[in-house]
This record gives C-alpha cells, sequence and structure tokens, in this order.
C-alpha cells in the first residue's frame, strides 16, 4: 500500500470518527435545549469551530501514530512518496467530488431555508454537505488509486 494510499484510508477513519463525534454531540445537545433561545445559533457556531479544531488535531495525529504504528508492527521503512500525473488527476477528481457534492448539498440547505424549514435544520444540513463531500472524494482518490491495495 503506498503512503497516500494509507494516509487516505487514514482520512476516511478520522472523517468518519470525527463526524460521528459531531452528530452525537450535535444531537446530544439539541435533545437538552442547547440550542434554543437567542444563543442557541452561538452555541451551534462555537461547538462547530472546536469540533473543527479536533477535527484538525485527531487527523494529524492519527496519521503520526498510525504511520509510526504500521511501521513497527510491519517492520517496513516508509513507501516511497513519488507522485505521478496519475496520481495529481486522481487527487484532482477527489477534489472535484469533494467541490460538487459540497457545493449541491449545500444549496439543497439554502433551498430548504427558501421551503420554510428551521435555520437549525439548514445549518445542519451544510454542515453535512462538507461532510458527505469530504468523505465521497476520499473515496474517490481510493478507488481511482492505480496501484492494487494490498
Amino acid at each position: 500500500m503506498s503512503f497516500e494510499e494509507r494516509n487516505t484510508f487514514i482520512a476516511i477513519l478520522t472523517d468518519l470518527l470525527v463526524i460521528g463525534l459531531f452528530v452525537w454531540q450535535i444531537s446530544t445537545r439539541a435533545a437538552t435545549g442547547a440550542f434554543d433561545g437567542p444563543d442557541g445559533f452561538a452555541a451551534w457556531g462555537r461547538l462547530v469551530l472546536v469540533m473543527t479544531g479536533v477535527g484538525i488535531l485527531a487527523s494529524i495525529a492519527l496519521t503520526i501514530l498510525i504511520n509510526i504504528a504500521l511501521r513497527l508492527i510491519t517492520g517496513q521503512k516508509m513507501p516511497a512518496h513519488l507522485v505521478d500525473e496519475r496520481d495529481q488527476l486522481i487527487r484532482l477528481r477527489g477534489a472535484q467530488v469533494t467541490l460538487l457534492l459540497a457545493s449541491g448539498i449545500f444549496l439543497g440547505g439554502v433551498a430548504l431555508l427558501a421551503l420554510g424549514f428551521s435555520l437549525f435544520t439548514a445549518l445542519n444540513v451544510m454542515l453535512a454537505a462538507f461532510a458527505v463531500g469530504t468523505i465521497s472524494g476520499s473515496l474517490t482518490i481510493v478507488v481511482g488509486s492505480p496501484t492494487p491495495l494490498a
């Protein structure tokens, strides 16, 4: 497995964990009324900012820890970090998928507002847009990978 494939799998794992934590935090806090009242959306915004930071830190930490653990377990040296034009095109395709899905679902959230849904619902749909886009883009990279996954 190449270095890029390994890091893409780690990114997918991290994204799923952080998204799960996001969903749990938002649903738990919504059930307790943390987003009700005049400061509700400020509380939602603070949660999103904190969780974004947690996601970035978790991604960095898990990437480092898993790469170290795999190196210790397998005894393999760090795989070559060579990127050719095909790898670049696959990454570009992943970025396109991410942007298209995130943009489309984001516009769906705006449409929900236009249809009279609550701002809370629309904001969460918009937040989900980026989660779906990120996971889909990473999966596109894995599926388009030129090397066999081993």
